[in-house]
């Protein structure tokens, strides 16, 4: 009664209930007579607390269980969240509830076999046109990581392909590094070895980038991922970019440059922390202010 009530307030007040009455009175209970009164809620664009009724959609899967959730719930997920909800709010707001849903239904379906279809569904919004949607997508991948077979993953999300290092929002460009960083320090099965066939490559190829933000990508790459990095790798691959940035026409790259010199000098070997030091300290003349400030302060850091 209360979910049919005339007074929209009402209706809205006790669908934000749905998930716990759902979790007491079972999932058949739960996807027979709850769920339909949410959905419809949740789908009426004059629905009041729509954003708040789209977390509470999310959060009836794990009483609803795997099974419930794949036939009821998720197809009403791909049809909001692949551009069929104008509203992004809501669209962001189910996607920051998408790590709990793949814990209910993980990427295959009920038979274990087949896939479900979340890996399709991550993979368009990774691509979406809004760089926030873009942006929540791109905190999913370590859980996508650790749920999905370590060549699907490359694959779908790691790779040049992807687009994550060349995306026109920065920060989305230097989040990734940090994400794939995540990746593989925390994820079992990635580590050094998979940043070096699959991540590395991507950062070599931006030095060729006309835009000088695109070509930073390689420097701070190269800086984050200089722990997870072996030491051979960052003197052949990365350090010879670093050192020919710090030279380049564009300030501001001058000044991703020195600072990258800071991140790599103590994981390379004596040689080449000499080569690095030697170009910091040529650019503590440097006709910038701001390069020479950051290049004294790079210094600094490399012999404390």
């Amino acid at each position: 009664m209360l979910q049919r009530d005339h007074e929209a307030e009402v209706r809205v007040s006790t669908a934000l209930r749905s998930a716990g009455a759902a979790a007491v009175l079972g999932a058949d209970f739960g996807k027979e007579f709850i769920f339909p009164i949410l959905k419809d809620l949740v789908l009426d664009p004059n629905t009041i607390q729509r954003i708040e009724l789209a977390a509470v959609l999310m959060d009836t899967c794990a009483p609803l269980g795997k099974a419930n959730t794949l036939e009821a719930v998720f197809p009403t997920l791909v049809s909001l969240l692949e551009g069929g909800e104008e509203n992004n709010n809501v669209r962001l707001c189910m996607i920051k509830k998408l790590s709990d849903l793949i814990d209910v239904v993980g990427t295959k379906g009920v038979d274990g076999v087949e896939p479900n279809g979340i890996v399709a569904l991550v993979s368009c919004l990774s691509h979406d046109k809004n760089w926030r949607v873009r942006h929540c997508v791109l905190e999913l991948l370590p859980k996508m990581a650790a749920c999905m077979d370590e060549a699907e993953f490359t694959t779908e999300f790691a790779g040049q392909e992807a687009g994550w290092a060349t995306d026109n929002v920065a920060l989305m460009r230097s989040d990734w590094i940090n994400t794939v960083a995540k990746v593989a320090r925390d994820v079992e099965g990635y580590g050094g070895p998979w940043l070096s066939k699959h991540v590395v490559p991507v950062l070599e190829m931006r030095k060729a980038d006309k835009s000088y933000q695109q070509r930073s990508v390689l420097l701070y790459g190269a800086s984050t991922l200089a722990p997870l990095l072996g030491e051979e790798e960052l003197q052949t691959k990365l350090c010879p970019h670093i050192l020919e940035m710090c030279d380049d026409k564009v300030p501001n790259l001058r000044i991703d440059a020195v600072k990258a010199c800071k991140g790599v000098a103590l994981r390379v070997g004596a040689d080449w922390r000499n080569k690095l030091v030697a170009k910091l300290n040529d650019k503590t003349t440097d006709e910038d202010p701001d390069v020479a400030f950051f290049a004294n302060q790079s210094l600094e850091a490399i012999g404390s």
